[in-house]
């Protein structure tokens, strides 16, 4: 399987502020002057959601969260009461990298406000902690063998990004590390189970993800300057 680079994606190639803060929390959004609040009877489930698939996509994130698959628009953990239900990987932190079946996942908390409600693509400015409800319900998945959701931010052939369910996937561990910013942030282990749909592709050229499409971008801008 192609290595999955852990760079981050570039600033105007995100539709959605890939924040993993929790404004958002078990469904309920809190109003922007984007979107509504939004809502979905039922309550939220740990594991694989009924009437979706594994491979199955969505161009937008509220159409995913319209399907119940990671019902927040903004923020990139789903965080319940207990335990973690879903992340989004669109490598929009430093410290992620992606192998496919192997993750590892920068947590919540610790970015600058100053360019908005959603620090998603805002530097890092103080320490995470496992006080933060997004990072405290993916260390209870952890330490209470709880899988998550992971969907992951692709883009096609025409470079259009989209959203694509790719499992369930173990949280196999939970530590706070020093991150590439100097501050500490939390950092989570996620490996894929293997009771279920193999992995789809991953790679070019209708799966790219995020970090390598960067890296292929940046290196044809260098060629240019170059030739």
């Amino acid at each position: 399987m192609t290595s999955l680079e852990d760079t981050k994606p570039l600033r105007e190639e995100i539709d959605f502020n890939d924040d993993h803060t929790d404004s958002e929390t078990d469904g309920t959004i809190t109003q922007s002057p984007t979107y509504p609040p939004y809502r979905l009877s039922g309550e939220p489930n740990v594991g694989h959601i009924h009437g979706t698939f594994i491979g199955q996509t969505w161009r937008k994130r509220k159409e995913a969260a319209a399907s119940g698959i990671h019902r927040m628009i903004y923020a990139g953990i789903w965080a319940g009461k207990n335990y973690a239900y879903s992340v989004v990987i669109s490598g929009g932190y430093d410290d992620d990298s992606d192998d496919g079946e192997s993750i590892l996942y920068t947590g919540a908390g610790g970015r600058s406000r100053n360019q908005g409600p959603f620090g998603g693509n805002c530097p890092q400015t103080e320490d995470q902690s496992f006080g933060y409800h997004s990072n405290a319900a993916l260390q209870r998945s952890c330490h209470h063998f709880q899988p998550v959701r992971v969907i992951r931010g692709l883009y096609d052939e025409e470079g259009k990004l989209y959203y694509r369910y790719d499992g369930l996937y173990d949280v196999t561990s939970a530590v706070l590390v020093k991150g590439s910013s100097g501050f500490m942030v939390c950092q989570f282990r996620f490996e894929r189970r293997h009771d279920q749909e193999p992995l789809p592709h991953i790679g070019w050229p209708d799966a790219v993800p995020a970090s390598i499409r960067k890296k292929y971008i940046a290196a044809r801008r260098q060629g240019s300057t170059t030739s």
